[in-house]
């Protein structure tokens, strides 16, 4: 392998490779976002299952019994499964779009799924969070009247999440076709 032209090589096989980096470690930004893309989607996918898990498992089940949502007396503690997995999502995101911007192809589908991602963020940190804080500590007893309401607008998030899944889905789609020209670094 042979220099082309400034710092472009093409390996034994005609693959233009455009930086050092990539000449000497056969890895390239296109590898790169491609595999920060995949791990987006595989995340917002996991989310949407845990999602769809505490709508049908967790949330038909506690509005009846406070002590499953109440980490201090035995029940499960959201926050070791969701703090994570929002933190690597935010991340991801970002990555993908920084890594993407310069292809036009994918650039609004993934504001579209950073939008969709925010809202529910946005939703969860002004509603949802605080309104579950107050159950974590509630007496097991007390009555809880906004139970109802929370447990009927949460599946809702599980949509939006599902809706930023098929964006990313659909990026990957168009990646995957077009050789995932044009990575923006």
């Amino acid at each position: 392998m042979g220099p082309r032209a400034g710092s472009i090589y093409v390996s034994d096989d005609g693959e233009e490779i455009v930086n050092k980096a990539q000449h000497k470690t056969g890895v390239g930004i296109p590898q790169v976002t491609q595999a920060v893309l995949l791990a987006g989607w595989f995340v917002m996918v996991v989310m949407v299952g845990g999602g769809i898990y505490e709508s049908l498992i967790i949330d038909t089940a506690w509005p009846g019994n406070l002590a499953l949502v109440q980490p201090e007396l035995g029940g499960i503690n959201r926050k070791v499964f969701w703090i994570p997995l929002h933190a690597l999502m935010t991340l991801l995101l970002a990555l993908s779009l920084w890594l993407c911007w310069r292809d036009r192809s994918v650039r609004n589908l993934l504001l579209l799924a950073v939008v969709f991602y925010l809202v529910v963020r946005a939703w969860s940190a002004f509603y949802f969070i605080p309104v579950a804080l107050e159950f974590e500590a509630a007496a097991p007893e007390a009555p809880l009247p906004d139970a109802g309401h929370w447990v009927a607008l949460s599946p809702l998030r599980t949509l939006l999440s599902l809706a930023a899944a098929l964006c990313l889905t659909q990026v990957l789609f168009r990646r995957a076709g077009s050789g995932g020209p044009q990575d923006g670094v």
